[in-house]
């Protein structure tokens, strides 16, 4: 269904996400991408850039849950998560991008994760956006777990304060509702956050 009254965008713009989601998570992907896609034709019929940016963000939102990395990492080529903004609906665009540099893992996507979790960090702080925070935070213990396994010299996440258990438990909780539907990812988590049993997530 396609809504063509402007004063629908909004509905538009939080409802198409949580749907896809959903879709998802009750492992319907082709309802998801469909739904996903539906948002997007919306945007343009109703000539709406805002819109349609977040809509080009959410599918690889959505091809990183679904394991099309590659679709993802298109989408990040070209993506500018800048200037940030207050968070006034349900997704954030930035959070995908975030996700993306770390499963290329690479030490200049790893740098660029970590020098944007740290500018959201310091912005949704400030906007007092706890959601936000804890979101960041995980991801954030989940890249200096990989940079550590690495070996690389000068750490990127200097600023992060989480120990290695609470890193751990924030992972666990956080990362399980993005990649709970695929096994191969399930593992590839736990060997980044130290070994921890992949029932756990």
């Amino acid at each position: 269904m396609i809504w063509k009254e402007p004063c629908l965008w909004w509905t538009a713009r939080t409802g198409f996400s949580e749907s896809s989601l959903i879709y998802q998570a009750i492992a319907k992907p082709e309802t998801a991408s469909a739904t996903a896609e539906a948002d997007t034709a919306f945007a343009i019929l109703n000539h709406n850039a805002s819109l349609l940016q977040d809509a080009k963000a959410f599918q690889a939102e959505l091809a990183f849950r679904q394991n099309r990395l590659p679709a993802a990492a298109h989408w990040a080529k070209t993506c500018d998560p800048f200037p940030l903004n207050p968070v006034v609906r349900y997704y954030l665009p930035p959070l995908t991008l975030l996700k993306v540099w770390i499963a290329k893992d690479s030490r200049d996507t790893n740098k660029q994760a970590a020098e944007l979790a740290d500018r959201l960090i310091d912005y949704y702080t400030a906007t007092n956006n706890s959601r936000v925070i804890v979101k960041v935070l995980a991801l954030q213990a989940l890249l200096k777990k990989t940079w550590n396994k690495m070996n690389w010299p000068s750490h990127p996440c200097n600023r992060l304060s989480v120990l290695p258990d609470q890193a751990e438990t924030a992972v666990r909780t956080e990362v399980r509702r993005d990649i709970r539907h695929d096994r191969r990812d399930r593992r590839r988590v736990c060997r980044l956050v130290g070994g921890c049993k992949s029932s756990l997530l």
